[in-house]
């Protein structure tokens, strides 16, 4: 397993630059083309609390990124986008928790995070490293106020129609020129960090305190998986909470802190997004969609839907599709 422990956000460049024998065609742009993978990395700074790194690289071999930020000088959190697989390592068992991912997580650098990739596999994800900076522009004080007390934390958020529609339009741009690409692509950092910043202010302040323990993740994210297994049956959330190891109200509190919302809330939200993108989507009609989430009055759907985003599935359509 390749590992190095990274200071400064220069040095950071310089490894990957070593890691994958890639060539600077542009400042911010490295191109990979060798037997261990094709394609490139883009990186961009907004000012010197803020950086991108845009990973797009098909793998030609396995390959490991195991990084130890624990003593970087240039960022105190940092978050990744579009991960279909999360594998956090236990530092003192030295294993690893493999979670199923479909959205972004964000957290303290402090976390160790570890990007394993296959042969045949593409690595595709942009990471953001930075400061309490960010923090403090999150409209919401006391969003800000809580995220900058909280010492060590890892949360994660689903991927919305707005992250779609971005990673859709940066699947175009990967095709560009590289002279293109290192002109557009700084535009589209700051687009997702602006959408980052509106995802951080979604979250709900939990009612309670919770002592994080990274090691719990896994647990966490079989249960997030079980609640969002089958959308025509609505889940025993006290059951399932029951059936994890540990204090129940411990397990709820754990959750809330990582997911943003309490265990019932998260899986109406998360229902709800699923619903509004399949209708946006037309390639259903509302009662089809109706039915497909567990519904068996169409009127009932309505109601609810017109609760959650103000117009009911039909008006929602005309104002939004």
């Amino acid at each position: 397993m390749y590992t190095n422990t990274i200071h400064d956000y220069n040095q950071h460049k310089q490894w990957l630059k070593d890691f994958f024998e890639g060539e600077f065609i542009h400042p911010n742009l490295l191109k990979v083309d060798n037997d261990k993978g094709e394609g490139f990395i883009f990186f961009y700074k907004i000012h010197p609390s803020i950086y991108f790194i845009y990973y797009n690289i098909d793998a030609k071999r396995d390959f490991t990124i195991d990084l130890d930020y624990g003593n970087a000088s240039y960022f105190k959190y940092f978050a990744s986008f579009f991960n279909r697989n999360i594998s956090v390592k236990n530092k003192e068992q030295n294993t690893l928790q493999s979670l199923q991912s479909n959205g972004f997580y964000t957290c303290t650098r402090k976390i160790s995070v570890v990007n394993q990739v296959l042969k045949g596999e593409r690595l595709q994800n942009i990471n953001i490293y930075f400061s309490e900076t960010s923090i403090t522009e999150i409209d919401d004080k006391d969003i800000g106020e809580y995220y900058i007390n909280r010492t060590h934390f890892f949360n994660y958020f689903d991927e919305n129609r707005e992250m779609i529609l971005f990673k859709k339009s940066l699947q175009e741009i990967n095709h560009f020129s590289e002279k293109l690409k290192a002109k557009i692509l700084p535009v589209k950092m700051q687009e997702l960090y602006y959408l980052f910043l509106r995802a951080l202010k979604r979250v709900t302040i939990p009612s309670c305190e919770v002592s994080f323990d990274e090691n719990k993740l896994g647990e966490l994210f079989q249960l997030r998986n079980k609640l969002i297994g089958n959308w025509e049956i609505k889940p025993d959330f006290e059951g399932l909470v029951q059936k994890l190891k540990g204090n129940a109200e411990e397990t709820e509190a754990l959750f809330e802190s990582v997911f943003g919302y309490p265990v019932a809330t998260y899986y109406s939200n998360y229902k709800m997004e699923l619903i509004r993108i399949a209708i946006l989507s037309k390639q259903q009609s509302i009662s089809e969609i109706a039915t497909a989430f567990g519904y068996t009055q169409v009127q009932h759907f309505s109601t609810t839907f017109k609760r959650k985003f103000g117009a009911s599935p039909s008006e929602y359509l005309q104002q939004n599709g």
